[in-house]
């Protein structure tokens, strides 16, 4: 009886925290911060900064399927944003085409 009210207390806490927790897993999803939506693979909720990449030259790369299609990267003293493969850069605004920089001729349209 004494070990099964010592276990309970010892493990109270831990369903506690699981019920306000802020991170969670399901097996194709991760959430993290408070009412996360589970279709979503990677979804953060959160006011401000939400992440940070950190290093000498970090970067982030986009792939569509095993086609590497651009990058971010923080060099020294600039930003880029770039293309790989031959691939056009276009900006949009309100979801329509403003301007495309051909990734073959550069020029823009």
């Amino acid at each position: 009886m004494l070990k099964k009210l010592i276990l309970s207390l010892i493990l109270l806490p831990w369903g506690l925290v699981d019920g306000f927790s802020q991170v969670s897993t399901l097996p194709h999803s991760i959430g993290i911060g408070q009412n996360t939506i589970s279709s979503i693979p990677f979804h953060i909720r959160k006011d401000g900064e939400v992440a940070r990449f950190q290093g000498l030259s970090p970067y982030i790369s986009f792939y569509e399927g095993n086609n590497f299609n651009g990058f971010i990267q923080a060099f020294s003293t600039s930003l880029g944003i770039g293309t790989k493969n031959s691939r056009d850069m276009i900006f949009y605004v309100n979801d329509i085409p403003r301007i495309n920089i051909s990734g073959s001729t550069g020029f823009i349209t």
